[in-house]
């Protein structure tokens, strides 16, 4: 096995587009990375990885801090390879996220290598919708948000970032981007006669688009803003020519689960997070 290094995510993609999109659903957070601008990492740090052997490629790793490590499936036995050219590299990541087998056993290794403490933080479930379930009875509209609305929705950003218990160095630059997310026409919100709830779109795919940042305050929940907003945002997307959205689920959160499933989105596959921290 060996980890090759990549300058960026479009030479990424020449090299392991194809494998990714074998399975799109589930590699749509990486295939979405590939795209990122490079506003939305820090300068430096940043990693676009293959891990391969002599019959092409195996396995994908991306870095963009303060985002967690992610990679995606990848035999058990690639790991040790992948451990061994971050640690020639001299990084320590905070965070990493994976499909749970691929996830635990870097979890495990990547522990022992460094002398740290791995903890499973999160569960996660990947879902899909490609045929939008509208909820109905719910008031309001779908608009794109404006830079006015952005002193609200940054400090509901931070909300939704320790609220779904994000790694922390996420929470300020998940506020911090919202302005730019309305610029880009990403971001929008459900409203009534005030604004009730928000959800974005990112991470586009050849096929499709993620949609996420889905948060209604907790003094407007209880009266189905979360689901008609993210319902209409994905009816928007396929009505706009993407054949499906995607979606990442805290599977601990039983009713943000049934709601998404209620308007169409599927599971198709699950990530685990874990955090490193010094023993």
């Amino acid at each position: 096995m060996r980890v090759v290094s990549h300058p960026d995510g479009q030479h990424l993609l020449q090299r392991a587009g194809a494998w990714l999109l074998e399975h799109e659903a589930e590699n749509n957070w990486q295939l979405g990375q590939c795209h990122a601008p490079p506003q939305w990492a820090f300068p430096t740090g940043r990693l676009f990885l293959t891990v391969e052997d002599d019959a092409g490629v195996v396995g994908v790793c991306i870095w963009l801090p303060p985002a967690p490590l992610g990679f995606t499936r990848m035999p058990v036995e690639a790991v040790p390879a992948l451990v061994e050219h971050l640690r020639g590299l001299g990084v320590r990541p905070e965070n990493a996220i994976g499909p749970p087998e691929a996830a635990t056993a870097f979890a495990d290794a990547w522990a022992r290598a460094v002398g740290a403490r791995a903890t499973c933080t999160m569960e996660e479930g990947i879902y899909q919708c490609s045929r939008v379930v509208r909820p109905s009875g719910i008031p309001g509209r779908l608009r794109w948000a404006t830079l006015e609305d952005a002193p609200l929705l940054s400090d509901w950003a931070y909300a939704f970032a320790v609220e779904g218990r994000l790694p922390e160095p996420e929470h300020e630059s998940i506020r911090q981007g919202v302005p730019g997310r309305i610029q880009e026409g990403t971001l929008a919100v459900w409203e009534t006669d005030r604004v009730v709830s928000m959800a974005c779109v990112a991470g586009p795919t050849p096929n499709g688009i993620r949609v996420g940042l889905v948060y209604t305050p907790p003094e407007e929940r209880g009266h189905g803003y979360a689901s008609a907003c993210t319902a209409a945002l994905t009816q928007a997307m396929l009505d706009a020519g993407r054949r499906f959205c995607f979606l990442f689920t805290d599977l601990s959160n039983p009713t943000s689960n049934k709601i998404y499933q209620a308007i169409g989105y599927e599971p198709v596959g699950g990530a685990r997070v874990f955090r490193f921290t010094p023993r």
